[in-house]
């Protein structure tokens, strides 16, 4: 055997091993940095859309406590004709609020009982019972 085939053969066979032994740790390097720069916008998207979501919730929380401070809503929990006519405004008022909230599907006002007394579709006033 001469002296290139001594030296060369076994020169070129480390160099691809070695190729080839950069090229899996780089692989395996590149794959974890893409595994962790998706899960990293994967929560980034999670958490803007859970702080959406709750500040969506307490829009609403707001707005309902707002309602609930009105007096037609408030008389027309009773049970004399003043408020037989709280409801029908009531009722109206709830017409009302789907307009500007086009997002809420009803609105209901239930005495004790759950029976719906007041409402924006006033088909259910009467008829739809949310306490059973």
């Amino acid at each position: 055997m001469k002296l290139r085939e001594k030296f060369l053969f076994p020169t070129l066979a480390l160099v691809m091993a070695s190729m080839l032994l950069s090229l899996v740790i780089s692989s395996m390097s590149a794959s974890s940095a893409l595994e962790n720069e998706v899960r990293g916008e994967m929560v980034s998207i999670v958490q803007s859309q859970s702080a959406f979501i709750k500040h969506w919730l307490e829009r609403n929380e707001s707005d309902l406590h707002s309602w609930s401070l009105e007096d037609t809503y408030r008389i027309a929990l009773g049970s004399d004709m003043i408020a037989q006519g709280a409801r029908t405004s009531a009722s109206k008022k709830m017409a009302d609020v789907l307009k500007d909230y086009p997002h809420i599907a009803g609105v209901r006002l239930t005495n004790r009982d759950g029976l719906v007394i007041a409402s924006s579709h006033p088909k259910t006033i009467g008829q739809t019972n949310v306490g059973k």
